[in-house]
């Protein structure tokens, strides 16, 4: 489990049918719908670049730096009022929104400075309507 022990994190994504072609996810059934910003979102999506090379030549190292990873997007979206799944599916991405923009792009900043070396993270940040 990811941001288990400061953050704010929402139901495991495992609990959707995986029969469904595409999954619709209702989170009041959940009981996490309280917990998630609503109106205008903006959502921070981030993965990590190379990651597969690194893992390859560096697997120690990795290992180490993930667990540093963890911690450091834990407590960044926490600071700046973020929610994110608990499970985030597959790889070394994550996402996780905010009822601001301007909290998104603080935690991105943050994350980018952060000392996570040799990982460096690819952020992407979408605002947009959520349903």
């Amino acid at each position: 489990m990811f941001c288990a022990r400061r953050g704010r994190t929402l139901a495991s994504m495992s609990r959707i049918d995986p029969r469904a072609d595409t999954p619709l996810v209702d989170w009041s059934e959940l009981g996490v719908s309280g917990l998630l910003p609503t109106g205008t979102v903006t959502l921070l999506l981030a993965d990590v670049e190379g990651s597969t090379r690194l893992w390859e030549t560096q697997p120690e190292v990795m290992t180490a730096a993930v667990a540093r990873l963890n911690r450091v997007v834990c407590d960044v979206i926490a600071a700046h009022e973020g929610v994110r799944p608990v499970e985030q599916g597959e790889g070394d991405s994550f996402v996780a929104a905010f009822a601001r923009a301007s909290d998104a792009v603080a935690a991105a900043v943050k994350l980018q400075l952060a000392p996570l070396a040799p990982i460096r993270l690819r952020i992407g940040v979408h605002t947009g309507a959520a349903a």
